[in-house]
């Protein structure tokens, strides 16, 4: 018996296959190929999604429900979220069976699902019926849908006539418009865009993509009260954004209205409980409003979500010094230090703390500790060696320097031991330890006026010149003047090196 022919090309197709279990994920993958798919992209994180269908034009995704990172729903709802492709077919995979799970799928615009254990005919015939539907559309959607391909392969040109045509088609459509302001928006052309998205929200009230626009567009525009307004819009229609709940907050934190941002980071946190620029952001504004026990709540709530988050433990120090109570700041960096041995940034912001205090013997003594746990720990000896050296004491820095280098021998590393050993009056060494940084590093003219402080201070001033008349013909940040600077004040040098020299050969 004949196969019926398909309204689509399944080698000329892409599917996206998302799932954090490898056997399941290559069950799938081989089902497809077996259809005839001509590309099968795989990701085990459902974060990726976003990042992968902006570089690729994804025909099909199947997704599974239940991940350790991040749900099929939230999968769907980003997908949904987009602004070209939102309607992209998506199958979702799940073990479970439920029935609310599958009324939910399809309420936030799953067009079918797959049961596990799943069978390939099973399969086979859902993925065939769902994309035969999908491109077998009516007129208008099929120009949509084409616009939309042509605008995510950068054919602004193109797409943008097939939304002018689906304007014609239907004057009426949200999305039409909503899509030639977006490649207006791209081709730059702002003003346009901002109009025809304007024009939408007033005849579509209720299309909240386009006060999304508005608002993205007005905060490039630096207009963040206009922002503001277009997003709450945006917000009172679809609140269930973590992201756009986050931005929101953050303008109304830098407007002075830390009560409406403190709603709209809870808000974001209903969503979405571990953000991280949520809770960092929830943190500033109960801080801006006068409440530094709520700021620091967040903040240590913030790094509990996130252990390395480093900035989390430097806002509540910054937070204690604030209110004049730095001795808060260390016991909270102490009982961190206790908590999380295998972690150093706490003892790296609790001794550059004590030295701050002029409690250099305690700063000392917790990266001692911290290297007697770890000794092969870079960040704790180099936080070691910079406040040995900042304390005049380079013959110690020398020493936890070099065990860097032993440890890492970076160009950033050598440079950082070779200062030291300029400063401990060993020439000879950190020539040799800045030479040994020139090979591969980015920064060769601040390098090079190194290695020229070190030839001056050896007695070597013409070969100083010479290296520093190197570093100007160098890209770097130093500007050429500061060098020719530094060039004229070691003419003297030179000249009475010279002389000196011709008065021994004379002699």
């Amino acid at each position: 018996m004949q196969k019926p022919t398909l309204p689509y090309n399944p080698q000329t197709m892409t599917v996206l296959v998302i799932d954090d279990q490898d056997p399941i994920r290559k069950a799938i993958r081989r089902i497809l190929i077996g259809m005839g798919f001509g590309t099968v992209l795989e990701c085990s994180d459902g974060s990726e999604v976003t990042k992968i269908m902006s570089k690729n034009q994804v025909d099909l995704v199947v997704a599974d429900i239940y991940m350790r990172k991040i749900s099929g729903f939230q999968v769907l709802k980003r997908l949904r979220a987009q602004n070209f492709g939102g309607d992209v077919p998506v199958i979702i995979v799940t073990g479970e069976g439920s029935k609310e799970d599958i009324v939910k799928a399809a309420d936030l615009g799953a067009d079918e699902y797959i049961l596990k254990p799943f069978h390939v005919n099973d399969i086979e015939k859902k993925i065939t019926a769902v994309l035969s539907k999908y491109h077998s559309p009516p007129p208008l959607l099929k120009l949509l849908r084409q616009g939309d391909k042509l605008s995510v392969q950068g054919q602004l040109a193109d797409a943008m006539k097939l939304f002018e045509a689906a304007e014609r088609l239907d004057p009426q459509s949200a999305r039409a418009q909503f899509s030639r302001g977006m490649v207006l928006e791209k081709m730059g052309q702002s003003a346009d865009a901002l109009a025809v998205f304007k024009k939408c929200t007033d005849t579509h009230s209720s299309y909240y993509k386009s006060f999304g626009a508005i608002a993205d567009i007005l905060i490039n525009l630096n207009n963040t009260r206009g922002a503001i307004t277009a997003l709450k819009s945006e917000l009172e229609l679809n609140p269930k954004q973590p992201a756009r709940q986050t931005l929101l907050a953050g303008l109304l934190k830098d407007a002075g209205d830390c009560l409406g941002a403190i709603n709209h980071f809870r808000e974001s946190l209903k969503e979405n409980p571990k953000g991280k620029e949520a809770l960092l952001g929830m943190g500033a504004a109960y801080e801006s409003s006068g409440n530094t026990e709520k700021a620091i709540y967040y903040y240590r709530r913030a790094r509990r979500q996130h252990p390395t988050l480093t900035k989390a433990l430097e806002l509540i120090v910054q937070a204690f010094e604030r209110q004049n109570a730095p001795q808060k700041a260390v016991t909270a960096l102490l009982d961190e230090v206790h908590q999380s041995q295998g972690r150093s940034d706490a003892r790296i912001i609790l001794a550059k703390l004590y030295v701050k205090l002029e409690d250099i013997t305690s700063g000392l003594k917790i990266l001692d500790e911290g290297v007697a746990r770890d000794p092969q720990n870079v960040d704790l000896l180099k936080a070691k060696g910079r406040i040995l050296l900042n304390n005049n004491d380079a013959a110690n820095a020398c020493d936890a320097y070099k065990r860097v280098v032993a440890l890492e021998a970076s160009d950033k590393h050598f440079v950082l031991y070779g200062m030291a050993l300029m400063h401990n009056r060993q020439y000879k060494e950190s020539y040799q330890a800045l030479f040994s940084a020139l090979h591969n590093t980015q920064d060769k003219q601040k390098i090079l006026t190194l290695v020229a402080e070190v030839l001056k201070r050896m007695g070597s001033p013409a070969q100083a010149a010479t290296i520093l008349h190197l570093a100007k013909n160098t890209p770097g940040e130093i500007s050429k003047k500061i060098i020719e600077d530094d060039i004229k004040v070691l003419m003297p040098e030179i000249a009475a090196h010279r002389t000196t020299a011709a008065t021994k050969k004379t002699g």
